[in-house]
């Protein structure tokens, strides 16, 4: 008693009471995989994934923690994504024949960390047969061509963001194959340049017609095939990686083969699984000509269309279809860096997303960090766990799933970005029960989303044993794999789990299924036999005439002995009866308690002896009126009931009509398999809302609560059952639990503590609490064990918080007596539906104090808004209207909080959504600082230079990182903040720097928008301001031009080689006279000389070749002439030379410098690099103190 009173002294000093500045709304992470993905894309070098959704979400995913999101305003689905090299930009084609750039940025104005944003659209007018039917992207010109149905093909300028006014008709494209164009090619189905030449443009229409494109001539260099008679309605085509040969995929399912030299197929058509087979929707053609790995989709025997989606494999000897359990909606191969090698694959399906390794045998499957397929099994239960030790987190990997030995020993080939490098203190687990009755324990602690643990409850009932999986057999035609986890078959629905409870001290487990059965486990790190135990907790009696149960009947447990893996094992099975679903449940694993709550009562078990407590069937009878009350109260009654009829009258037909219509459409999914299934999408509240509950409701046990507090009356706290039903009734019973020596050979005995306790207002109870004599609720013996909370305060009285739907009431313990009541809803049919207490964090706390926080009870209502209540003051702090959707009644029903205050909830069938509420509570993963370049104390930069096999990452050099500057790396070691609520729901979603999201308006007049240098679209900025935002670009040896190549080959030096040698020479002596700039520059010097090196090389190649095309065609010309004309076709050259798309890329991250105290060899050249550095508006930051440094010296 003497630590008790001490305790309370402390917790008795005066914390800062809970006000609204404590409260801030953001979008932390989603977890899961997106809902309907249509597209995806990865960038090669900097190791990003990027998905498109079918409601216009656009996502990018680097390492776990790096995870970006934005979305556009129409709401249109991304239909293809294609990535620029090194530069962090994307180009979406949308269904709505709109273009989209998005780049990804830095915030260097407010700290913040990477956001993705869109930076300009083009609409491509759909009259007159202008919709986008195929595109490609031009990495060297910065052209994006683009495919219509009409069979034209446009060229989009991405810097202007316009179309060029050469257009590509399909008459011409086809003229050699038809000359007199007699027959329409149709729409253009693919379009691919050439990866050897990017003059070379391939163009496959839908009628089967190839034509190869020359981009310089713009004329037709050979047209596919020899007649029009033999073509095939065309699919794709792709490349061989030499750029000699390419292949074409038809809609019988059919291959050929082509050489560019060659008007008829080397090979083919070839029909790899038959006659009759589906149309091949995606090809790729990899490696070597004499070693060609071949993959594609589709092309499966017509008689095996629903039945398989398959991406078939080939190489070699190996064969594999690679069997998928949900339509294959796109993919990518990746190559090894400088090779022709596949290196890894990754194939988007309709429900899940899978990686394998292509360079080992059998094309094994790369193990992933995120983007679960948590729906694989629909999610019918959620939990959530915060503070959990690093030894519980360790035994739960340890007892984890075993090492797949069919995975491959590859790491996952997104790795892109960098977050800070720190173990956190305490871990996060998920846990989610699922319609098959697994249970999975997921880390959440950083942003990612892993699979620690995996149960199954399935194994300890009769007939529902795990099924052997045969596979398939090596003589089955075609060679299928099954592969990915997404089971598109439902099982038996009373193996659904409805509640999970999990004690961190004891490493109890209790799950209430939907059959009616509450199952405890017990972590075991040894494989043991044993038989489960299993007791009938009748709580309807056989002679019961209230209630007859027409439902199935329950499953039945396994009576033989199971040998249980080391792990959680069953140790009780407490089967209701009737065997209705699990509503409400609770357990205290030191008394060795569990109690459950169906629609009919509850029951108590003892999970120690195996025995049942009580059963308290809580039907109300037909003339029951809910208990004895005065003459008085039931007038009051009679008027409150009359007054709520008025209310909700007018909404009776609505909601009778759309119950009808619900239960129908319910029927038609039981009908459907459940891949289809969506989220219910009604815009009214359950029928129920606002309605006088029959008498079925008024009996559903809604929350069970177990706790040791004041019931009797004796001074002293003694544990307790409390029962709350939507009949508004509280059920008190007192609880005999022997002392703990005594507690596995001594019953438990429980009394009913008199009448019980019924609120007038008759509005369904929805959650109960307790609090101390302080106002601090009941913590749990883990959480007193680890001093994360101070004991409870054990003097008298303690309190209950009673939550209903409309109101919340505080009452004292044990007199019952009412000490403050608050109303809390006041929209008509607003409704609690959910309830809980979290803690607080508030500055400020005095240092004798045992806690910074006060408690609070946050709500949630059947219309999505979120209100937080002060305890014990039941003052509003803050309120959200409109949280949730209000017709997405799923997302509502999962909803979870946990103590911290972070809310999870199912935004779709197969993600869930994390948000935070609390400003000032700690939270891990808004501490990881994602970055897309390394800084102090990070994770190493990744950028690809050898194969994910061998090491997969090199480390960045801090110091020498272009984009590292002291400046910038002083931002990015931050936290990311909280930022404050938003005021509407528009920008709801726009609130998170680590996944925001940013909606754009539809740009409707694309003469209004400015030019774009460098693939970026933004405002043009003030002279001598430095914008925010930073595109990276690459180095000139990423982008070679066409004569950089010739001059790559073996031919004989000429004398214009020559002279362009000479010219390069002498541009890398003119930048070596920039050493004397060391001094002042300091830490900068090796950027500076790479960036201006790779510039002067770029120019002086462009200037030297357009110099000797002019000298050439001035061919009789005596000297003064030929200097002349000379010197007219250099200035020519430089005016033309802001036109020139490689130079523009390679000089977009240099800076404008003053040279003119440097020496210049050539003063033609010094025009020439001065002009067009000018013409750079987006300069890095750093770069502006250096340009000080340069005028100062030359002051």
């Amino acid at each position: 008693m003497k630590r008790f009173r001490s305790r309370r002294s402390t917790s008795g000093l005066k914390v800062q009471e809970i006000t609204g500045d404590h409260f801030s709304f953001m979008q932390s992470a989603f977890h899961g995989f997106p809902n309907k993905p249509t597209a995806i894309s990865y960038e090669k070098d900097y190791h990003l994934l990027a998905i498109g959704t079918k409601s216009g979400e656009f996502r990018v995913y680097g390492r776990p923690g790096l995870e970006l999101k934005a979305s556009y305003v129409t709401g249109a689905s991304i239909q293809k994504i294609y990535s620029f090299a090194n530069v962090h930009q994307f180009i979406t084609v949308c269904s709505d024949n709109c273009v989209v750039l998005w780049h990804i940025s830095m915030d260097t104005a407010n700290n913040e960390g990477p956001m993705l944003h869109a930076t300009n659209s083009f609409n491509m007018n759909a009259e007159g047969g202008k919709t986008i039917t195929g595109c490609c992207l031009s990495q060297l010109t910065g052209h994006f061509y683009i495919g219509t149905s009409s069979g034209n093909v446009f060229t989009l300028d991405l810097r202007s963001f316009k179309l060029i006014e050469e257009v590509i008709f399909w008459d011409q494209a086809t003229a050699l194959i038809q000359p007199a164009a007699k027959t329409h090619s149709g729409a253009v189905k693919s379009l691919e340049i050439c990866p050897d030449d990017h003059n070379k443009l391939l163009i496959g229409y839908e009628k089967g017609m190839i034509s190869l494109w020359d981009l310089e001539k713009g004329l037709p260099t050979k047209n596919y095939p020899a007649s029009i008679n033999d073509s095939l309605q065309l699919e794709c085509v792709c490349w061989q990686q030499d750029g000699r040969k390419f292949m074409s995929a038809h809609h019988n399912g059919s291959i050929c083969t082509w050489s560019i030299s060659n008007s008829s197929p080397e090979k083919g058509p070839i029909k790899h699984y038959g006659e009759n087979c589906e149309p091949i929707t995606s090809i790729t053609w990899l490696d070597s000509e004499q070693n060609p790995m071949l993959i594609f989709s589709g092309g499966l025997p017509q008689d095996h269309s629903g039945d398989h989606h398959a991406v078939t494999v080939m190489h070699g000897v190996q064969h594999v279809a690679l069997d998928f359990s949900s339509p294959v909606v796109d993919m990518f191969a990746i190559n090894v860096i400088d090779s022709e090698k596949g290196e890894a694959l990754l194939v988007l399906c309709e429900e899940e997303l899978l990686a394998f390794d292509l360079q080992a045998p059998k094309f094994l499957e790369i193990q992933k960090p995120y983007l679960h397929s948590i729906h694989a099994s629909p999610v019918t239960a959620l939990q959530i766990y915060e503070n959990c030790t690093r030894h519980l987190y360790e035994k739960l990997v340890e007892l984890g799933p075993a090492k797949d030995e069919s995975a491959a020993t590859c790491q996952w080939p997104v790795m892109g970005g960098c977050v800070k490098t720190m173990e956190p203190q305490f871990y996060t687990l998920l846990i989610t029960g699922h319609e098959n009755g697994s249970i999975k324990f997921w880390d959440v602690t950083s942003l990612g989303m892993a699979l620690i643990y995996e149960l199954k409850t399935k194994i300890l009932f009769v007939g529902m044993e795990d099924d052997l999986d045969s596979g398939q057999s090596e003589y089955s035609w075609p060679p299928y794999r099954s592969v990915g986890k997404f089971d598109p078959f439902g099982d038996d629905p009373r193996l659904a789990i409805h509640h999970i409870k999990f004690c961190q001290l004891t490493r109890t487990l209790c799950v209430g299924g939907a059959g009616g059965q509450v199952i405890t486990f017990s972590l075991n790190s040894t494989q043991s036999d044993v038989r489960l135990e299993t007791s009938r907790a009748d709580i309807v009696k056989k002679n019961d005439k209230r209630y007859k149960w027409g439902g199935e009947g329950p499953l039945e447990c396994r009576s033989d002995t199971l040998s249980l893996s080391p792990g959680f094992q069953a140790t009780f099975c407490m089967q209701c009866k009737p065997p209705a679903p699990i509503n409400a449940l609770d357990f205290q694993p030191n008394w060795g308690i569990i109690a459950a709550g169906t629609c009919h009562g509850f029951a108590v078990g003892n999970f120690f002896l195996k025995t049942i407590v009580i059963t308290h069937c809580t039907i109300v009878e037909e003339n029951e009126s809910g208990g004895n009350i005065t003459r008085i109260q039931s007038l009051r009654r009679s008027f409150r009931n009359s007054f709520r009829r008025r209310r909700t009258s007018g909404s009776v037909s609505l909601r009778s009509r759309t119950g009808t219509e619900e239960r129908s459409s319910a029927a038609e999914r039981k009908r459907r398999p459940r891949a289809t299934s969506e989220p219910a999408a009604s815009n009214v509240t359950d029928p129920t809302d606002g309605l006088p509950l029959t008498r079925e409701q008024q009996g559903v046990v809604n929350d069970l609560l177990l706790a040791e507090t004041f019931v009797l009356g004796s001074g002293q706290p003694e544990p307790c059952l409390f029962a709350a039903t939507a009949g508004s009734m509280l059920i008190r019973y007192s609880l005999s639990i022997p002392a703990p020596q005594e507690r596995l050979s001594q019953p438990t005995t429980a009394q009913i503590l008199g009448k019980d306790y019924s609120l007038l207002h008759q509005a369904p109870i929805v959650a109960v609490f307790v609090l101390d004599h302080v106002g601090l609720p009941l913590p749990s013996l883990f959480e007193v064990d680890n001093q994360i909370v101070p004991p409870p305060a054990q003097a008298a009285p303690h309190f209950t918080v009673v939550v209903t739907e409309e109101q919340i009431k505080i009452v004292m313990l044990p007199s019952l007596k009412t000490k403050k009541k608050e109303k809390v809803t006041d929209a008509l049919h607003q409704r609690i539906r959910k309830a809980f207490v979290i803690r607080v964090k508030v500055p400020g706390a005095p240092p004798q104090s045992d806690r910074d926080w006060n408690p609070a009870v946050l709500l949630l209502t059947n219309h999505g808004a979120v209100f937080v209540y002060s305890l014990p003051e039941l003052k509003q702090c803050y309120r959200m209207n409109e949280f949730l959707n209000p017709g997405d009644r799923k997302s509502i029903r999962s909803a979870i909080v946990s103590c911290n205050g972070e809310l999870f909830h199912l935004r779709s069938f197969s993600e869930l959504q994390r948000s935070l509420f609390c400003t000032y509570n700690y939270s891990y993963h808004s501490t990881l600082a994602p970055n897309l370049f390394p800084f102090e104390g990070s994770t190493p930069g990744v950028k690809r230079t050898s194969s994910l096999r061998s090491g997969n990452a090199i480390r960045v050099d801090l110091e020498s990182s272009p984009a590292q500057s002291p400046s910038r790396r002083a931002h990015m070691d931050v936290r990311l903040e909280p930022i404050a609520p938003p005021h509407s729901p528009s920008e709801r979603h726009g609130s998170s720097s680590i996944a925001n999201t940013l909606v754009l308006e539809p740009i409707k007049d694309e003469q209004e928008q400015p030019p774009s240098p460098r693939y970026y679209s933004g405002k043009a900025e003030e002279p001598g301001e430095i914008p925010a935002v930073t595109t990276v670009t690459a180095e000139i040896e990423n982008y070679p031009s066409q004569e950089d190549k010739e001059m790559k080959t073996d031919k004989p030096e000429s004398d214009e080689d020559k002279q362009e040698t000479e010219e390069m020479r002498k541009a890398q002596d003119y930048l070596e006279a920039a050493g004397g700039l060391g001094d002042t520059i300091g830490d900068h010097e090796g950027t500076v000389d790479k960036d201006l090196l790779a510039s002067a090389k770029a120019f002086a190649t462009t200037a030297t070749r357009r110099k000797s095309s002019s000298s050439s065609s001035s061919s009789s010309s005596d000297s003064d002439g030929g200097s002349s004309s000379s010197s007219s076709s250099a200035s020519q050259g430089q005016a033309n030379l802001l036109q020139t798309s490689d130079a523009d890329m390679v000089v977009g991250n240099s800076a404008a410098f003053e040279f003119s105290d440097l020496e210049n060899e050539s003063s033609q050249l010094d025009e020439i690099i001065q002009s067009s550095l000018r013409q750079v508006e987006n300069a890095r930051e750093f770069y502006e103190e250096m340009q000080k440094r340069v005028i100062l010296k030359s002051d």
